[in-house]
């Protein structure tokens, strides 16, 4: 599955609480994403990597593009999103060493 790429302003901000942790989130099409990670405008090739990683293992992924940065979102009703966020916010963030 390929990531839909489309520009920040298109998107609505949230934080939101799960599992005791603030997290960021963003709405977008009727659909709910949690941040992933931030990358900076000079690692689009690393940005995409990472996020088509995640889609590659069946999750819905979405990419924001601002003039200085790319952020990568999971769909919060992707099959994978459960164990996805579990691993990430038990310390292991397993994402980095991609």
């Amino acid at each position: 599955m390929i990531p839909s790429v489309i520009s920040e302003q298109l998107v609505c901000s949230f934080v939101f609480y799960h599992a005791q942790d603030l997290r960021r989130g963003i709405r977008y099409r009727g659909e709910l994403y949690e941040f992933v990670r931030e990358f900076k405008v000079d690692d689009r090739l690393l940005a995409y990597r990472i996020i088509c990683e995640l889609a590659n293992q069946g999750n819905e992924m979405l990419i924001t593009v601002s003039q200085t940065h790319y952020t990568g979102w999971i769909n919060l009703r992707s099959q994978g999103y459960q164990q996805w966020s579990e691993t990430q916010h038990q310390g292991r963030k397993l994402i980095e060493t991609i």
